[in-house]
């Protein structure tokens, strides 16, 4: 919401240092950039998807630190309250998680986005993913050419029966490459404060750009609510709810978001809005 992208985290499937790219070794220019960067190399064990370890790992160097410094940045205290929004990942969503999260960070509250509205009320989605993929997918494709003319400048093999090295290690070796160009075009102030500002909750046109959020007609209806929502005031008011509000708890199990319509889609980025403004609420009255 500041107009800053963090850094990336990149994991990588294994339980040794060998697994990561250049073994996690500062023997390339690139890891070396990317490590001064801030960028993280993550392992776990047998899968390269997001687990409460990696989560963890996120959470204590990269998110957690990015908040104490706009908390100080602002003049607030280091762990005032603060919002992670985040999708509904099974993982994320886990009792596990809430509870560590309670454990360790409770001044960082989680709101989720419901199942089917990322494309919707993420930023992530709404503005970030595609360039970021179509920057990957550019530098994956210049490696492959640069391959491809290095075996024709030299003669090493008909242009019919080139062969290209798709191994493992060379390809995670690569991406941190991949990574960097991708991190550097995209974290500019106007394309990250873009995908906050587009991001519409649905509920009287507030999005969830800084400037909506701060705007006078916001203040306003905070000023308002104890006369048109003496419940949730008086909610808010006696102290922050470290318990998720109801509208955006889920279910333990997986919920596939097929076959999720645009009605579904509209109710649930309604809610979205309402738990934004109630989270947003918690932390103004308290600040």
């Amino acid at each position: 919401m500041g107009g800053t992208l963090l850094p990336f985290q990149s994991v990588s499937a294994g339980v040794h240092s060998v697994c990561l790219p250049f073994g996690g070794e500062l023997q390339s220019e690139e890891m070396y950039e990317a490590l001064e960067a801030g960028h993280l190399f993550s392992l776990s064990r047998g899968t390269y998807w997001s687990t409460h370890p990696t989560i963890h790992e996120y959470v204590h160097k990269l998110l957690a630190p990015y908040f104490r410094a706009a908390n100080h940045r602002n003049g607030r205290a280091l762990e005032a309250r603060c919002i992670w929004i985040i999708d509904a990942w099974a993982v994320h969503r886990s009792k596990e998680l809430r509870q560590w999260m309670h454990t360790h960070f409770p001044w960082i509250g989680l709101l989720y986005v419901p199942g089917g509205c990322t494309g919707v009320i993420q930023p992530a989605d709404t503005g970030m993913q595609r360039p970021l993929k179509a920057i990957i997918r550019k530098a994956a494709l210049d490696d492959v050419i640069q391959e491809t003319q290095e075996q024709l400048k030299h003669g090493w093999i008909a242009p019919e029966t080139i062969k290209l090295d798709v191994t493992l290690g060379t390809l995670r070796d690569r991406t941190v490459r991949w990574l960097l160009e991708a991190h550097k075009a995209c974290n500019t102030p106007e394309r990250v404060l873009n995908a906050w500002q587009i991001c519409n909750t649905g509920v009287d046109d507030i999005t969830l750009s800084y400037d909506c959020l701060t705007s006078p007609a916001m203040l306003a209806r905070l000023d308002e609510l104890p006369f048109v929502n003496e419940e949730l005031y008086r909610k808010i008011l006696p102290g922050a709810s470290d318990e998720l509000p109801e509208s955006v708890r889920l279910p333990e199990d997986d919920e596939a978001e097929l076959g999720f319509t645009q009605v579904d889609a509209a109710m649930a980025a309604e809610e979205y809005g309402n738990a934004l403004e109630e989270m947003f609420a918690d932390i103004v009255l308290h600040d």
